[in-house]
């Protein structure tokens, strides 16, 4: 039984615990378009998701440098734009941390992971360890990407808990350690999730339902 061998969760940031996937993608092609007259769709975004901006900027406006965009995104509002934490949530990590040892893996960069988390009350004392594109030789969809988090705890007992069929799942393949695919982030779906190989009963609808079919009911 799966919950018999999970002792580490590992949590993404985006997608997973926060509503912020379709708002970035709207500000970067928003603000992208804007300064170069492309017309670059959130769906193109989409198709290649995983990357940071320090990924997507070059890939999609090579025009565009980094403080430019930032420019821009502040000219334009978009710096005042707080996504929202998913529905049941805090209560799930509040579970999740009282029973296992809750990481989290993200390829957001740590000044920006930090400052959204305190602007959306995510407490980072509820994680073992909170690791950023900052953090590691290692980004996703790279399998080295888990190399810190598999010192202390053996791939058999370690879950990574991911919104993406690419960027996530096949990075915690490759490191041998279990999967749980959510659909809250809004781009993989099901059907993606099955066609990678992730099996049926291995898909939620959210993070919030992960407590209860780890037999988590407090």
């Amino acid at each position: 039984m799966l919950s018999r061998q999970i002792n580490k969760i590992i949590v993404d940031f985006d997608g997973v615990l926060i509503d912020s996937n379709l708002a970035f993608a709207q500000e970067f092609t928003t603000i992208g378009n804007s300064l170069t007259g492309k017309e670059i769709s959130i769906q193109d975004i989409f198709a290649v998701w995983g990357g940071s901006l320090h990924y997507l900027l070059p890939k999609f406006y090579p025009e565009i440098s980094l403080a430019e965009y930032s420019r821009e995104r502040i000219r334009q509002n978009f710096h005042l734009v707080t996504p929202s934490v998913f529905p049941g949530i805090p209560k799930a990590l509040r579970q999740l941390s009282k029973y296992r040892k809750l990481s989290m893996l993200t390829n957001r960069k740590s000044d920006t992971l930090m400052a959204t988390m305190g602007k959306l009350k995510i407490n980072p004392c509820l994680f073992e360890r909170i690791q950023s594109s900052d953090d590691s030789f290692f980004n996703k969809p790279h399998p080295r990407v888990f190399d810190d988090f598999l010192v202390p705890y053996r791939a058999r007992e370690t879950l990574y808990v991911g919104d993406h069929h690419k960027a996530d799942y096949l990075p915690a393949y490759g490191a041998g350690i279990h999967f749980v695919g959510v659909l809250s982030g809004g781009i993989s779906t099901r059907e993606d999730f099955l066609d990678a190989g992730v099996p049926k009963k291995m898909i939620l609808n959210s993070l919030a339902d992960l407590p209860v079919r780890l037999g988590i009911f407090v």
